[in-house]
C-alpha cells in the first residue's frame, strides 16, 4: 500500500483547526504548467516508506484503497460523526502527521480557489516573446530596415514566416541530399564499370597468360622428348661406335695375319729352285698376292676412314674402292658382277655383311666420313661413285638373300 506525505509546505496550525486542511494542502491537481500535464499526484520530495503497520487510521477518513503508483493526495473532508475541532484549539504535531497520513480518496477532489496557485500565463508570455526572439534571430538578413520591418510583424506572422523559411531550408536539404545521393550513384556506376573493364582485362591477361603458359608448358614437353630421344640416339650411336671400334681391331689383326701369311708364301716360294717352278703358278700366286695385299689396305684403309683418324687425304683412284687391281674406278666399270667378284672372292678376309658395306657408301654416312679425305675437285664424283655403288649392293643383298 502507498504512503502519501504533505508537500513541503507546512499549514498552519489556525488554518489546520479551521477546519480548511483540505484547501491547504496541496491537491491533485490537471492543470497543464509550461505546455505539460502534471500528474494529479506528483508531489516534492522522496517517498515515506513505512510498514503498514506502523500506519495510523485517521478516524473519519476514506479507506487506504487506492493504487499505490500514486504520490500524492487529498485532504477529505471530516464526516458527520466526527467532532469538529475549535479554530482556537491548538494542534499538536501528532495531529498534523495523523492529517499527511492517510490513504487518498478514490476520488480526489478538484484543487479549491485557496490551492497553490498556478499561473500559466506569464509562462506563457515568457515563452512567446523567447520563441520570438529565436524567430527574429533566425528570420534576420542584417538589413536594418528588414529586420524592423520584422519586428513590426505579430507572433503568429513571425512564426509562419519561420514556418516558410524551414521548409524551404529543408526542401534544400532534400534537394542537396538528392543531389548527393544521384552524384555518389553515378560515381558508384562508374566504378563499377571501371571494376568491370578492369576484371576484363584481368581475365584477358590471364587467359592469355594460361596459353602462354600451355604453350611453355607444351614446348618444354617436347623438349624433353626430343633431348630424351637424343639421348637415346647418343646412346646408339656410342655403341655403334665401339661396335665399328671392336671390327676395326679385328681387321687390323686380320690383316696383319694375311701379311704374314703373304710373307711366309713369298719366302717359301723364293727357296725352291727355279727350276721346278711352273710358269703359270707363279702368276696365279702373283695375282693371289697382289689381291692379298689389295684387301689387306682396304680393310686398314676403312678402319682408319670409320675411326676418324686417317691422316692422309686419297685421291680419286688411290681411295679403297670396291674394285679388282687392274680394274677402274669409274661408274661406267663398278658393275654388280665386278661387286660380286670382290665381294665373294676366297681370299678376302673377314665374314661377309653387306649391310656393313651398304652402310659405308650410303650417302649420310659416306658424307660425313669418307667425303672429306677427298680433294675439292674430286667430291662430286666421289659422291656419285659411292651413291651407284650403294644403290648396287642392296641389289646384290636382294639376289643373295644376304641381311
Amino acid at each position: 500500500m502507498g504512503v502519501y506525505r504533505c508537500t513541503s509546505r507546512t499549514p498552519s496550525l489556525a488554518s489546520l483547526n479551521s477546519g480548511s486542511a483540505s484547501s491547504i494542502l496541496r491537491q491533485p491537481s490537471e492543470k497543464r504548467v509550461s505546455g505539460h500535464r502534471t500528474n494529479p499526484y506528483r508531489r516534492e520530495g522522496k517517498a515515506l516508506l513505512r510498514k503498514e503497520s506502523t500506519l495510523l487510521a485517521i478516524p473519519g477518513s476514506f479507506p487506504r484503497t487506492q493504487p499505490q503508483n500514486t504520490t500524492s493526495a487529498s485532504v477529505p473532508s471530516a464526516s458527520s460523526t466526527t467532532t469538529p475541532q475549535d479554530a482556537n484549539t491548538p494542534l499538536s504535531w501528532a495531529s498534523l502527521a495523523k492529517a499527511c497520513l492517510f490513504s487518498p480518496p478514490e476520488h480526489p477532489v478538484r484543487p479549491s480557489a485557496t490551492a497553490e496557485p498556478v499561473d500559466a500565463k506569464p509562462q506563457r508570455r515568457e515563452t512567446r516573446a523567447a520563441k520570438r526572439k529565436f524567430y527574429l534571430r533566425a528570420l534576420a538578413t542584417g538589413d536594418a530596415k528588414a529586420d524592423k520591418a520584422l519586428e513590426r510583424l505579430s507572433y503568429p506572422e513571425l512564426k509562419g514566416r519561420y514556418k516558410v523559411l524551414q521548409a524551404s531550408h529543408s526542401e534544400g536539404l532534400i534537394r542537396d541530399t538528392h543531389n548527393c545521393i544521384n552524384r555518389l550513384q553515378a560515381e558508384l556506376q562508374a566504378q563499377q564499370f571501371q571494376h568491370s573493364i578492369d576484371i576484363t582485362k584481368l581475365t584477358n591477361a590471364n587467359a592469355k597468360l594460361r596459353a602462354q603458359t600451355e604453350e611453355y608448358a607444351e614446348v618444354i614437353n617436347n623438349s624433353r622428348a626430343e633431348i630424351s630421344r637424343r639421348e637415346k640416339a647418343m646412346q646408339l650411336l656410342s655403341d655403334r661406335i665401339k661396335h665399328l671400334e671392336q671390327e676395326a681391331r679385328r681387321m687390323q689383326q686380320e690383316a696383319a695375319r694375311l701379311l704374314q701369311e703373304n710373307e711366309r708364301l713369298r719366302e717359301a716360294a723364293a727357296a725352291r729352285p727355279a727350276r721346278n717352278k711352273p710358269t703359270q703358278g707363279v702368276a696365279k700366286a702373283e695375282e693371289f698376292a697382289a689381291l692379298g695385299k689389295m684387301f689387306i689396305n682396304h680393310h686398314l684403309s676403312w678402319a682408319q676412314i670409320l675411326n676418324g683418324n686417317a691422316t692422309a687425304t686419297f685421291d680419286f683412284d688411290n681411295f679403297p674402292w670396291p674394285v679388282i687391281p687392274g680394274q677402274s674406278a669409274d661408274i661406267d666399270h663398278v658393275t654388280e658382277a665386278s661387286l660380286r667378284f670382290y665381294y665373294t672372292h676366297p681370299i678376302r678376309p673377314g665374314p661377309l655383311d653387306l649391310s656393313k658395306e651398304i652402310s659405308k657408301y650410303h650417302s649420310d654416312q659416306f658424307d660425313n666420313r669418307g667425303l672429306k679425305y677427298f680433294k675439292d675437285q674430286d667430291k662430286k664424283k666421289a659422291r656419285e661413285l659411292a651413291t651407284h655403288i650403294a644403290q648396287l649392293l642392296i641389289i646384290l643383298r636382294k639376289k643373295m638373300g644376304r641381311r
